[in-house]
């Protein structure tokens, strides 16, 4: 172990950063020029990342981008090669994802029904005569579970790259990546009468692979199978279909193998579920759970939704969705963010593949679906639920290179520099790299072997409660522990010292792999006794509430190192960590991970714990602002002053709208591409607007149009069209002006953009006015005319600084960027929100640089932004 390892360099932890999804939406020559794409990725590394996952992002919307018969040709080959060469010159990874959309499997429509009818799905269905039939199915093409499904992937997909980039295989270019998610059963399973829902997968060879694996001959037990009478030969059915599903898995890292390639996957992964309580669990679509991951080099898992939990989509819960256009919203955050997190074992689930199998490492696609509303902080907490539970490889979902139309909404956030999120990339990925780096040193420590309950599940378990509760009480125990079938633990025996079981008691050919093995064997009702079994020279005492998630590891030099995580309530946990007898002090934010030694604490935090008040400073400040206010177009009324929605098919929209004191001026209007001059008329008050001119939001191209206002009182901007806007589109009226918006029942009509619900009042009041250049530092911009404002405000005032001072912002949404008189202090991204301030004394001048999310502006919710607590002067 480097002397130095505690204190690691930029190079130690370059391994470790983040390579996001690098969604290509477009294929014009303008935008994905060479000098465009290099500024592109030399900004994505400025921001932390280290490298890229290469994500052609084809869909039905966006007209421009790669077709399916333009993928894997020429001009995208060259795309490829581009980036290959940037990120060598700028010395990034590279991976690659293999599908021409999500899921991969078709190649861009080169593996057709048409040309390959013998790869169309089958599955098993009742039949009253013959006791079951065999039918195609319509969704899914073309069966992983046909060995030449992975054998032509290689071949149209693999190859082409081979051929064009295969120069930088081994090198630049790291491996592939597969996203399988909803490959075989989606979320329609949950549906009542889904025809998912009772899915029973079978294949051409079926009959012959099963008796050649078996010995016996299927067929006569399928329709007790179909009834889903628990035995012998339902066991050996699943346990069939599931390894030839993964067997497309295990071709492609093979090929991978064979040319210098990693590779990585996740499909729709989940806990070990019942089929009761979810039609989707991965036992009855994907194979054995500890097994799904194991044929690459990172075993993944995927992470989506403003929760801890990720696996939401394999179960019928839904979403917390913010209410509505125009209201307060005093806490965004899903209020489920921190429950049932246990039963979330994904990433504890291939932590252990890894560990039994001795792989790389674990992937984790991350924070797909967390919406425009998540902040930094409830971000960091996400990637430290899984870091602690054994991912080493982050990839954020997603970096967009262009930011256009309804991608906009596709699983938000975005970490490009289209987002605000890039105020805070550097910094999140910085933590991220420094977590992972120390949660790899050395070797995983896991004396407790868990029995995976798979195996239980589909021998008739029902209950499986003990199992996740077990896990959980295992996570915030110092010893460690893994998931394991009593096979795996039989082959890694020295790396155990205890199992403990929380199915059934083991019995049969799984009682003697552990006889073999030759360790005590628990009930998950005698945890208490790991104290006697396992030696462990840790312990843990809680001071408040909260109880950290541990991770331990033995070090090079036989030292251990003991990580600590804060999860689970939001709140600052204190307690005391013993050692070998020697006892520190822990104290951890939510979202924080600590390392201790027998030598104490690796400190890596910056921010200081105030001890006392001093002062409140709760006094408006000078404010400038890095953009325009904005009013976000989608609460409208019809020709009949009727509430109205932009998809309705009403000829005429309205948006009225009041002028106070100071609003008068110009404005600007943006309208989006498909409202357009020559299909639709914009008029002001009634006058046709005809000094419209080509203009881009985001990456979005329009028409916006100046006008210009002299008069108080109402006022309507109004749009006769042939047909709606589409959801993902917003018409914006921007100005020099403060909002006011009134608005009255909450939950009059809807709008759903890619999953997400936005409610339109029933009525709103709209008031525009002279804008302040003084803002409160006790209450959110939004209730301070910018409801709709995503972007930078510089609050700039003077305090008086006693001696050893420290500067507490409170809760600061989201990122503060700190200046005392002309000297950079660094950024905060997440709580505590302090800067020591130590080296000045009596008056000086601060200047704090605010940024929020973009969901004020793209979702139109008002999340809570700005200074919103006051600041206080501490020591």
């Amino acid at each position: 172990m480097d002397a130095n390892w505690k204190n690691p360099t930029e190079e130690q932890i370059f391994e470790f950063r983040s390579k996001p999804f690098y969604f290509i939406s477009t294929a014009q020559e303008e935008d994905i020029c060479y000098d465009k794409l290099y500024k592109s990725l030399t900004k994505l590394k400025e921001d932390g990342f280290g490298g890229i996952v290469f994500f052609n992002k084809s869909t039905a919307h966006n007209k421009k981008h790669f077709s399916k018969e333009e993928y894997l040709g020429e001009r995208y080959m060259q795309l490829v090669k581009d980036c290959a060469k940037i990120c060598t010159e700028l010395g990034l990874h590279m991976w690659i994802h293999d599908g021409y959309a999500c899921p991969p499997g078709t190649d861009g429509g080169r593996i057709n029904p048409e040309k390959y009818p013998h790869l169309t799905p089958l599955r098993l269905r009742p039949d009253e005569n013959e006791g079951y039939k065999i039918e195609e199915v319509s969704w899914g093409f073309p069966a992983l579970e046909e060995p030449e499904s992975a054998l032509l992937h290689q071949k149209y997909t693999y190859e082409a790259y081979l051929n064009a980039v295969g120069e930088y295989f081994g090198n630049t270019i790291k491996g592939f990546f597969s996203d399988t998610d909803n490959r075989k059963v989606d979320d329609d399973a949950h549906e009542p009468n889904s025809l998912k829902k009772d899915y029973f997968p079978w294949t051409r060879t079926f009959k012959q692979s099963f008796e050649k694996e078996y010995g016996y001959d299927i067929t006569p037990f399928i329709p007790s199978i179909l009834r889903r009478e628990t035995s012998k030969e339902w066991f050996d059915y699943w346990t069939h279909a599931g390894n030839l599903y993964q067997g497309w898995f295990k071709s492609n890292h093979e090929w991978c193998a064979k040319h210098g390639l990693l590779y990585t996957y996740h499909t729709s992964d989940a806990s070990p579920l019942t089929y009761e309580q979810s039609p989707r669990s991965p036992i009855f679509t994907e194979g054995k759970t500890i097994n799904v991951c194991s044929h690459g080099d990172y075993c993944g898992v995927d992470q989506m939704g403003a929760r801890l939990n990720g696996g939401t989509l394999c179960r019928t819960e839904g979403y917390h969705i913010p209410k509505t256009w125009g209201a307060e919203h005093l806490d965004i955050k899903n209020p489920r963010f921190y429950s049932d997190s246990k039963y979330d074992l994904r990433p504890k689930q291939a932590q252990s593949t890894a560990f039994l199998k001795n792989k790389k490492g674990v992937f984790c696609e991350m924070f797909a679906a967390n919406y425009w509303w998540a902040l930094p902080q409830e971000l960091l907490e996400v990637a430290v639920w899984q870091i602690i539970n054994g991912v080493t490889f982050v990839c954020h979902h997603a970096y967009h290179y262009t930011f256009i139309d309804h991608l906009k909404y596709f699983a938000p956030p975005d970490f490009s520099k289209h987002s605000l999120y890039s105020h805070s990339n550097k910094e999140m990925n910085d933590i991220i790299a420094k977590y992972i780096y120390f949660t790899t040193r050395g070797k995983l420590q896991a004396p407790v072997a868990v029995i995976d309950i798979s195996d239980d599940i589909l021998e008739g378990l029902k209950n499986t409660a003990p199992y996740f509760d077990l896990c959980d009480k295992l996570s915030r125990l110092p010893y460690g522990y893994v998931v394991a079938d009593e096979k795996g633990i039989l082959e890694n025996k020295d790396k155990f010292s205890a199992v403990i079981y929380a199915g059934f008691e083991p019995h049969g050919e799984r009682k003697e792999y552990l006889e073999k093995a030759g360790l005590p064997i628990l009930s998950y009702q005698e945890i208490d006794k790991l104290v006697d079994i396992i030696n462990c020279n840790a312990k843990y005492d809680e001071i408040t509430e909260g109880r950290p998630h541990f991770m331990r590891r033995l070090l090079d030099d036989g030292e251990e190192l003991y990580c600590l995580a804060n999860l689970h309530n939001g709140k600052r946990m204190q307690g005391i960590l013993t050692i070998c007898d020697k006892s520190f002090d822990v104290s951890l934010a939510s979202g924080e991970i600590g390392f201790f030694t027998k030598d104490g604490q690796i400190a890596l935090e910056i921010a200081p714990q105030p001890k006392e008040v001093i002062a409140n400073i709760n006094d408006t400040a000078k404010v400038s602002f890095s953009k325009m206010n904005s009013i976000p177009l989608e609460w409208w009324i019809n020709d009949k002053g009727e509430t109205t929605v932009k998809m309705n098919d009403d000829k005429e929209i309205i948006f009225p709208f009041n002028v106070g004191e100071g609003g008068t001026g110009k404005y600007k209007l943006f309208v989006p591409n498909s409202i357009n001059p020559t299909s639709h008329t914009v008029y002001f008050d009634g006058t046709l607007l005809t000094n419209g001119v080509p203009d881009k939001f985001y990456d979005d191209k329009g028409i916006t149009y100046t006008i210009e206002n002299n008069t108080l009182g109402e006022h309507t901007i109004s749009i006769k069209k042939d047909c709606g806007f589409m959801s993902h589109e917003n018409a914006y009226l921007m100005g020099d002006f403060d909002v006011d918006a009134q608005i009255e029942n909450l939950k009059y009509m809807m709008i759903r953009v890619d999953g997400c619900v936005r409610y339109i009042p029933e009525k709103a009041n709209v008031t525009i006015t002279k804008r302040s250049n003084e803002l409160k530092m006790n209450k959110s911009w939004c209730l301070q005319g910018q409801p709709f404002y995503s972007g930078q405000v510089t609050y700039e005032f003077e305090v008086d600084l006693p001696e050893n001072a420290i500067l507490d912002f409170g809760i600061v949404r989201n990122v503060i960027d700190l200046t005392v008189n002309g000297i950079n202090l660094g950024k905060r991204i997440r709580e505590p929100y302090t800067y020591d301030l130590s080296e000045f004394k009596g008056k000086v001048s601060i200047q704090a640089k605010v940024v929020n999310t973009n969901c004020n502006e793209l979702d139109n919710f008002l999340s809570p932004s700005g200074l919103t607590t006051g600041v206080k002067i501490c020591k």
